[in-house]
């Protein structure tokens, strides 16, 4: 297997243009900390890998129809330094603002996405609809990284409504091993046992469950990208969105009746470190479950040979 980007210029100019794109987003939030977003770094990082990797069939070579040029290099440095100006401006004007926190909020994430916007220029624009037809999948591959990659505002917004569900769900489903369970509702919805008490924080939301989702399906995906059904991995990585929340909801469960049951000293000592075997596994479960099902039926059918 060889890497694409050694063989197709076409690939190399995107490869270069990805990097510049990389460095000056770390400019941006460098200079401007109100863009401080790592969701940018995380798509751009996954459209490179994707043109990164090793070719598995004989590559159609494409002679990149532009050569760099320095006016659009220069027009892509001028485009950033007004985002950090206009992002400069706008924050500290925001800020003095009472009673505007919202709109606040709303320009800064706008402002944070536009340091995307630039990259574009680093090509002609009679090119941008041939490569956006050409790389259609990875483009949108890397935007449902862009939009759904460490959802912290998404968790914060919904936690009011949240909490309570995953605290009655919790309480339902643990008082079935554990006699003599108690609720006590609220922001942080608390469940009294007769050895062990245990309160729902936001940090038991399942954030952390998510986030290690996404990267070992992101692993998965350029691992074997040439052999899954797209149609079927979009559908995967919402199922498995779901089956982490999920997931999440058992591990506390978990927690309440062991820690009432068998011993509430090792709950309190190992809760944390378990929670990544736990998240691990509900992932490998996943995996096995729906992998077959993401491959196209020429894989799978050609896979009992290897």
């Amino acid at each position: 297997m060889r890497s694409p980007i050694l063989a197709d210029p076409e690939r190399r100019y995107l490869a270069a243009a990805l990097c510049a794109s990389l460095a000056a987003a770390f400019v941006d939030n460098w200079a401007a900390p109100a863009l401080h977003n790592h969701s940018p770094f995380w798509a751009l990082g996954f459209l490179l890998a994707l043109l990164c990797r090793p070719a598995r069939e004989e590559l159609a070579l494409h002679a990149a129809p532009w050569k760099w040029s320095w006016t659009r290099a220069a027009l892509f440095v001028a485009l950033h330094a007004g985002i950090i100006a206009l992002t400069l401006g706008v924050s500290g004007s925001l800020v003095a603002a009472a009673g505007e926190s919202t709109v606040r909020s709303g320009a800064i994430a706008s402002l944070k996405l536009l340091v995307l916007l630039p990259s574009l220029v680093l090509f002609p624009p009679s090119s941008w609809k041939r490569l956006a037809l050409k790389y259609r999948v990875e483009l949108v591959a890397s935007a449902f990284v862009l939009f759904t990659w460490n959802p912290l505002r998404l968790f914060e917004t919904v936690w009011p409504w949240y909490s309570r569900w995953l605290g009655r769900f919790v309480y339902a489903v643990s008082g079935m091993f554990v006699a003599g369970l108690g609720y006590v509702p609220g922001p942080a919805p608390t469940l009294t046992g007769p050895e062990l008490d245990v309160s729902i924080l936001f940090g038991c939301a399942g954030l952390n469950g998510v986030r290690l989702f996404q990267i070992l399906f992101g692993v998965v995906l350029l691992v074997d990208w040439d052999h899954l059904k797209k149609v079927q991995v979009l559908t995967a990585y919402f199922a498995g969105l779901a089956a982490m929340i999920l997931a999440n909801a058992l591990r506390i469960v978990s927690l309440v009746v062991v820690g009432n049951r068998v011993s509430a000293s090792a709950v309190a000592r190992f809760h944390v470190d378990a929670g990544w075997v736990f998240f691990t596994s509900a992932f490998l479960v996943f995996l096995l479950i729906s992998y077959r099902w993401l491959l196209r039926a020429s894989t799978t059918a050609t896979s009992p040979a290897r």
